[in-house]
């Protein structure tokens, strides 16, 4: 059986919605996390599937903690193989640097016999019938990749990718690789499941025009939710398995165990259990400073690790891009701010007038 973790983002380090002790606390977190993750897949083979690290460079107590930990998980599971494969937060644009992911993944390939390392640019057969493929540096060495994969993959074989599903957004982006849903379709009708890493919302689809007995497309998740982003849409996230020919889900996380709540910013509770919290409502605009401030002081309070802003205010979408207290609106730019609000003519106008008054 192989068990198949992936976007853990070890060592994140969110900035916004945070205080210095929730951004603490929620490192902490991450790790804690990943440790029972490792727990579940002892006796059991294991492929964390690209961003094990939240950056190309983490702090060293980050890396060194990953590497006690996956030494520790590598030792009590000898007869077991660890497979790390390198995401696209692994790759140098400027090909000269060497990521923390990269040198996390040399030392204990040196030091155990039981850990493959699939870099960047590279792809492993797993037991014959699961095709691992690495982030590869641009789209086009990504699509000879999978044109190649295509033509030897067998019915119920299973192809493991970093990278996005059906993303127009991401088509030209070499940081972002996409899989578009003509190609999907290419290897569901051959009976070949797509298993995605890279996004962090779990969906499964199956491409139009896959016959009856083809295969589908699942988009993993994430495990470890580290921002209220990857809380919304997901009130489940799983750990999967790849056992008997299946590939198989496993609750490791639920918005009910105190995971993520939106409230109110008129009534927020300090007390709230929840560790991603979603401040929402509406307010008119002679109440903008009062919902920074309300805000500013809940974060103070709460015990979540991150709290984001999306109440909205007459006559601007959101306000998330406020300065989240008055110390810092010596800083903001309140012309930019403005001219995100307003499509291209009015930004035009008000351009104009502005350069009137200089």
């Amino acid at each position: 059986m192989l068990v198949i973790l992936n976007d853990l983002h070890l060592g994140v380090n969110r900035v916004s919605g945070t205080t210095p002790q929730s951004r603490e606390d929620l490192r902490t977190y991450t790790f804690e996390q990943f440790s029972s993750l490792l727990d579940n897949a002892d006796g059991h083979d294991l492929c964390i599937l690209g961003d094990l690290f939240d950056s190309f460079e983490v702090p060293a107590r980050d890396w060194l903690e990953a590497y006690m930990l996956l030494s520790a998980w590598c030792a009590n599971n000898l007869n077991n193989t660890l497979t790390l494969v390198a995401g696209n937060h692994d790759v140098s644009l400027k090909g000269n640097r060497v990521s923390s992911f990269e040198t996390l993944g040399t030392v204990l390939d040196q030091q155990l016999d039981n850990v493959r390392v699939v870099g960047i640019d590279e792809f492993h057969q797993y037991e014959g019938y699961i095709w691992i493929a690495s982030h590869h540096r641009n789209q086009e060495l990504f699509d000879l990749r999978l044109n190649k994969i295509l033509e030897a993959v067998q019915p119920n074989d299973f192809v493991l990718l970093h990278a996005n599903y059906h993303n127009p957004f991401a088509e030209r982006s070499d940081h972002s690789l996409n899989v578009s849903e003509e190609q999907a379709l290419e290897f569901t009708k051959k009976g070949v499941t797509l298993v995605f890493a890279h996004e962090h919302a779990h969906r499964h689809e199956i491409p139009h025009g896959t016959p009856a007995d083809g295969g589908s497309v699942v988009c993993l998740g994430n495990q470890i939710p580290t921002s209220v982003a990857d809380c919304l849409g997901n009130d489940k996230k799983f750990y999967w398995e790849i056992k008997g020919g299946g590939l198989q889900k496993r609750e490791c996380w639920s918005d009910r165990d105190n995971g993520y709540l939106a409230l109110d910013w008129r009534n927020l509770d300090p007390d709230c259990p929840a560790k991603f919290i979603r401040v929402v409502g509406d307010a008119v605009n002679a109440e903008a400073a009062a919902v920074i401030d309300a805000i500013h002081k809940f974060r103070q309070k709460s015990s979540a690790f991150v709290i984001t802003n999306a109440v909205k205010i007459e006559g601007i979408a959101e306000i998330g891009d406020l300065p989240e207290t008055f110390s810092a609106a010596a800083k903001f730019d309140v012309m930019g701010f403005v001219y995100r609000q307003l499509d291209s003519a009015e930004a035009e106008v008000i351009r104009k007038i502005a350069e009137g008054l200089e």
